[in-house]
């Protein structure tokens, strides 16, 4: 009772808890929380043993709690973070973590994290959720009007455009559910010499998931891997097996904008229509509970097709996020 007292007169609006007989101040992440924020707020200088066990948090989750541990740190208290040292560049690191790398980057933490030793190169990937549709939604239309001034029938210009740009859009979340399976979890315990790539395009998102300026792709290397796709699909044209490639192309720019911005929004707000909800949901059990389901992140319907969906409990509440823009 006594420590719950001195606890009590040095917090300021704070949300300290108790769990197996320590102090944790989780006030930072009552702001990312995946079970919301009205279940922590409620627990302010509580014991969450029961809520904590009995809600089957995974080893991610409390590798998670730890860091908000009160009072003195020893190295068994870092888990695994004593492999890297994080007041260096991240990426000249990884491929000294061998096979530890798979595990530590599905441990997540809540910090902040340099990725290249390179001002320039460290600039170039990170981005602001908006930068994405200042950078392509002009090369979007662009594309569109070049395409048309190359019709001269209206009515055909019309349909042919309509048409090619649906495929594209179409295309995107098939393409989305195989690059997040198949490449951005890649099994690098097969590939050990694509652990550093792989934690550039995705494995560092994992470490840091809550880091809001690597959750969606910045422009310049969003750009380099939109110039290769479209010389495969040239490439395919050349060869007659699909027509239109640019219009194509900018129908998959648009369905990858809808992810992005999707990707975004469930990561830091706190959606009110079921479908979003859900996606939030089964997004959350993907980083923090099972890491080889929900490869499907802006729509379901491939998640349920190859049986990836989250599995999601049923609960007697309705998650209430905050909202972090």
């Amino acid at each position: 009772m006594e420590n719950r007292r001195k606890l009590k007169n040095s917090i300021d609006e704070k949300v300290v808890v108790e769990y197996e007989n320590n102090w944790f101040d989780v006030t930072s992440f009552i702001r990312v929380h995946p079970g919301g924020e009205n279940i922590l707020k409620n627990k302010n200088l509580k014991n969450i043993d029961f809520e904590f066990n009995s809600s089957n948090h995974s080893y991610a989750a409390k590798y998670l709690l730890n860091q908000y541990k009160l009072g003195r740190k020893v190295e068994s208290d870092e888990g695994m973070e004593h492999l890297v040292d994080w007041n260096k560049p991240m990426l000249p690191q990884i491929s000294k973590l061998g096979d530890d790398y798979i595990k530590w980057i599905h441990l997540p933490v809540d910090r902040p994290m340099r990725i290249f030793e390179n001002d320039i190169l460290e600039l170039m990937f990170k981005s602001t959720w908006y930068m994405p549709l200042l950078f392509w939604i002009p090369v979007i239309i662009g594309i569109i009007i070049n395409e048309m001034t190359q019709l001269n029938n209206i009515l055909e210009r019309n349909s042919i455009v309509f048409i090619q740009l649906m495929i594209g859009t179409c295309l995107w979340p098939i393409l989305e559910y195989f690059i997040h399976r198949y490449i951005f979890h890649l099994d690098c315990r097969q590939f050990p010499s694509l652990k550093t790539f792989h934690f550039m395009i995705h494995g560092g998102h994992h470490k840091v998931p809550f880091d809001k300026h690597r959750l969606v792709l910045p422009p310049i290397p969003g750009a380099m891997t939109a110039i290769c796709f479209y010389h495969f699909l040239k490439l395919l044209s050349f060869y007659n097996l699909i027509s239109y490639p640019k219009l194509k192309m900018a129908g998959i720019l648009i369905g990858y904008l809808y992810y992005d911005m999707t990707h975004y929004y469930i990561h830091f707000a706190s959606p009110t229509s079921s479908y979003f909800y859900n996606l939030k949901r089964n997004h959350n059990r993907h980083h923090f509970v099972n890491q080889e389901k929900g490869y499907g992140v802006s729509n379901d319907l491939l998640n349920s097709l190859f049986s990836h969906k989250g599995l999601l409990n049923k609960l007697s509440y309705r998650i209430r996020w905050l909202k972090v823009w």
